[in-house]
């Protein structure tokens, strides 16, 4: 019996997306289950981080363990990246900060409205004061 040779073609394309940057492999049965040695279709990593944070391995082993099956889950359900904790804690932390900014923004206002207020009583009494000049000089005839 001669041993059995396997040569891997190393496509470029991604599979899933048709990227050019499909430098990775999927294996079609994860490794976990003896899939080592088993089918891969060239992906990118962005569609492979997809694949792996959205379908389980066993949901891998046993209902999309081939590329169409794999398309078929991409057109019914979407394959986008999920963001990664990291990035819903920054996201968590971007609006906590913006709240904040709101606020500071709100008081900022109302300490602005009150400035303008007292501007408003000052020229008021700036007025006053001048009629009264006016009326003292004799100036002011009424």
């Amino acid at each position: 019996m001669e041993s059995e040779i396997r040569v891997h073609v190393i496509k470029t394309v991604c599979s899933m997306c048709g990227d050019k940057k499909g430098k990775g492999r999927h294996h079609l049965i994860p490794r976990q289950y003896g899939g080592e040695d088993t089918r891969t279709i060239p992906i990118c990593k962005y569609c492979h981080v997809a694949i792996h944070q959205r379908i389980s391995n066993r949901k891998l082993l046993l209902q999309y363990n081939s590329l169409p099956k794999l398309l078929t889950y991409k057109e019914k359900y979407g394959l986008s990246r999920l963001p990664s904790i990291r990035c819903r804690r920054i996201e968590y932390n971007i609006s906590k900060i913006e709240a904040k900014n709101k606020q500071k923004l709100q008081k900022e206002m109302e300490r602005l409205k009150e400035i303008e207020n007292e501007i408003r009583e000052e020229q008021k009494l700036y007025e006053a004061e001048q009629i009264l000049k006016f009326m003292r000089n004799g100036k002011w005839k009424a």
